[in-house]
Parts: C-alpha cells; structure tokens; sequence
C-alpha cells in the first residue's frame, strides 16, 4: 500500500523484519501491508491514493468529442433583423 509519511519513522523495511528503514516524512513509500496499517493507526502516515490521469484525460477527451459532434448536427439559426 502507498504511505505518505508524515512523521520521520524508522520501522521494517519487510514483513521479517530484518533491516531497519527510515521511513522519511513528505515522502510516500509503497509499505506491506501490516506495517501500512500500523503507520495509519499511529497517526505516522495516510494512504496516499493514485489516480490515474491519463485515463482521466482520455475519457475527458472522449466526452468533448462527443458533445462537438452532437452541436454539429444542429444548423446554426440566422438572426432576425431588428430593423424588420
């Protein structure tokens, strides 16, 4: 799971917990999930959740297509003259 950290840790770098890791603040990890939670729990760190932008983008551009479509397909109405 990918953890910002928000308090300087250090914690194990793997679930045997055989090396020691310092685990910085502002910066985001991908943590095992054990040590995730207990970063959560402690107030050490949030979930830090990933969009994906591109996806984002393509369906945006998707979408805008589709609505220049749909204008395209009404005539533009001609303007009466006000002086008639």
């Amino acid at each position: 799971m990918k953890i910002k950290v928000i308090k300087t840790i250090l914690a194990s770098k793997d679930p045997t917990g055989s090396k020691v890791f310092e685990y910085k603040a502002g910066e985001v990890y991908d943590i095992y999930q054990e040590l995730a939670n207990v970063f959560i729990d402690e107030g050490w760190g949030v979930e830090e959740i990933e969009i994906e932008t591109q996806e984002i983008v393509e369906e945006i551009e998707t979408q805008e297509q589709e609505i220049k479509i749909e204008t395209q397909d009404f005539p533009k109405k001609k303007k009466k003259n006000a002086s008639n």
